[in-house]
């Protein structure tokens, strides 16, 4: 009884998290597909179901954790700065060497090149709605999985005496899956895995969240400006190089 009231708040958030994507988001879908009969007005409702979800969740992060973002924050404001740079530069760099190690294993289990996942964001990225979508990609998405699956799986596994290494390995593979859940696209889930374990191993060793909202950010970020920059070369009448982004004209 102790243990539930003790992680209440975040108990909670993870089942509004279960709830929103996969009651509500599901529940908007039915309500707004009559309503999108063409292409452009399905772009429109799937941005809608976007900024409802995501709002929601964020909200919910901001009331349910508001002690934990705090006292973080206070901590983070009292480390080195040059410490955090590191703790972050190193977990960029573990983020990109983990997704091309899950991408070459997703390639040997005869997966493409992609997620159906990242194949939508990109759509509603390079859509009409493209700065709403990226606003959420890059700074409302990461805000809401790390104070999820970092912050609150965490804590709850931590007062529950689990070892640290079966606590990272949890709160990764469930990173991992709900993000090819609905698509069922499950070879697709090894870059997830490794982004999540990455991600986790940072919180771990700093005892901090900041520095994995700022990885994760930054992770983001980087992709959407890949995806905009290709989708401008390409309407501007060029190829962009797979590995260089050298662009060329047609």
């Amino acid at each position: 009884m102790k243990f539930l009231k003790n992680n209440l708040n975040k108990i909670l958030l993870l089942v509004i998290y279960i709830i929103m994507f996969y009651v509500v988001g599901d529940l908007l879908g039915e309500i707004l597909k009559d309503f999108a009969i063409n292409n452009n007005k399905q772009l429109l409702c799937s941005t809608i179901i976007n900024v409802v979800v995501y709002a929601v969740l964020f909200a919910s992060c901001i009331v349910l954790l508001k002690k934990e973002i705090i006292t973080d924050f206070k901590i983070l404001d009292r480390t080195n700065a040059l410490t955090v740079f590191f703790v972050c530069l190193i977990g960029i760099v573990c983020t990109y060497l983990g997704n091309i190690f899950g991408s070459i294993l997703t390639l040997i289990f005869g997966g493409g090149n992609q997620s159906q996942n990242q194949s939508s964001l990109e759509v509603l990225m390079t859509s009409q709605y493209g700065f709403i979508v990226a606003v959420i990609a890059v700074i409302i998405g990461p805000v809401v999985e790390e104070l999820v699956f970092r912050k609150s799986i965490h804590s709850i596994l931590r007062k529950a005496k689990c070892p640290t290494w079966i606590m990272l390995m949890i709160s990764s593979l469930l990173f991992g899956f709900i993000h090819v859940l609905d698509s069922g696209d499950f070879v697709q889930v090894f870059p997830y895995i490794f982004m999540g374990l990455t991600l986790g191993g940072i919180e771990i060793f700093s005892k901090n969240i900041y520095p994995s909202i700022i990885v994760h950010i930054f992770n983001n970020a980087v992709a959407t400006a890949v995806v905009l920059y290709t989708t401008m070369l390409e309407e501007n009448g060029f190829y962009i190089g797979a590995l260089y982004g050298i662009g060329i004209w047609k």
